[in-house]
């Protein structure tokens, strides 16, 4: 839940590709299986539709 409420307070203050690559570096780093990450993951690719065709 905390994940969540940080992600939304970064969106206030970060362009939204910053937060993007955040994620996915925090994403990476924490492999273990947990709830947070699963729904951070889940907001990356939702929000970035664009980027994932790009890339």
């Amino acid at each position: 839940m905390y994940a969540f409420i940080a992600i939304l307070f970064l969106f206030h203050f970060f362009p939204l590709r910053c937060v993007i690559t955040l994620t996915k570096l925090v994403v990476r780093a924490d492999d273990a299986p947990s709830p947070e990450l699963g729904s951070t993951s889940v907001l990356s690719y939702m929000s970035t539709p664009r980027e994932n065709f790009n890339s």
